[in-house]
């Protein structure tokens, strides 16, 4: 679902969903900001009320901020699915039993993964 609070336009779900409606409603690329999160500004009333009609939902801007919250913890828990897979759990649970071989080294992305689980478990405080 696309979303504005009436400056900010983002989706609740995926920036692929978000470009096609900016292109549908003739916003340009070059207009789109990442930086603190994915959206595009809407600068006019004309640009509000022309994402309106396209079919944006207005929202106010806390729940605005909460649905950017989510976005980031989900993309978060996605990647720490993302480095888990990656990495031999079997081998860590050996491992961390003293059961492991000799030679297995603590794998580079599981330093990744326990900075991702902190960095989830800090904000749920």
């Amino acid at each position: 679902m696309i979303v504005t609070d009436g400056i900010h336009l983002i989706s609740d779900t995926d920036e692929d969903e978000l470009h096609k409606f900016a292109q549908s409603i003739e916003l340009k690329r070059c207009w789109y900001r990442a930086r603190s999160f994915p959206h595009y500004d809407l600068t006019t009333e004309r640009k509000l009320r022309t994402a309106l009609e396209a079919g944006a939902v207005k929202i106010p801007q806390r729940d605005l901020v909460r649905i950017i919250q989510n976005r980031r913890k989900m993309d978060k828990l996605a990647a720490v699915a993302r480095i888990a897979k990656k990495c031999d759990i079997s081998r860590l649970a050996h491992f961390m039993e003293g059961k492991g071989d000799s030679d297995w080294e603590w794998p580079e992305d599981l330093n990744e993964l326990a900075g991702a689980l902190e960095d989830l478990e800090r904000e749920e405080k």
